[in-house]
């Protein structure tokens, strides 16, 4: 029983690593995807900010 036991233990443990693995490797796809995302909305908004008030500043 008790070596029973040990081998479902062991079992669940590496079903228990998978789960984790593949939940990190999913948080680490929507990090990379939410970095890419907030680099574009960067790059717009410094686009808009450069577009809008470097004009300006340089005309005064």
């Amino acid at each position: 029983t008790h070596e029973g036991c040990w081998r479902v233990l062991q079992q669940n443990r590496s079903f228990m690593n998978g789960l984790v693995g593949l939940f990190i490797e999913v948080l680490h796809q929507k990090m990379y995807q939410m970095k890419l995302f907030a680099n574009h909305i960067n790059f717009k908004i410094c686009l808009l900010l450069s577009d809008d008030v470097l004009p300006r500043v340089t005309k005064k």
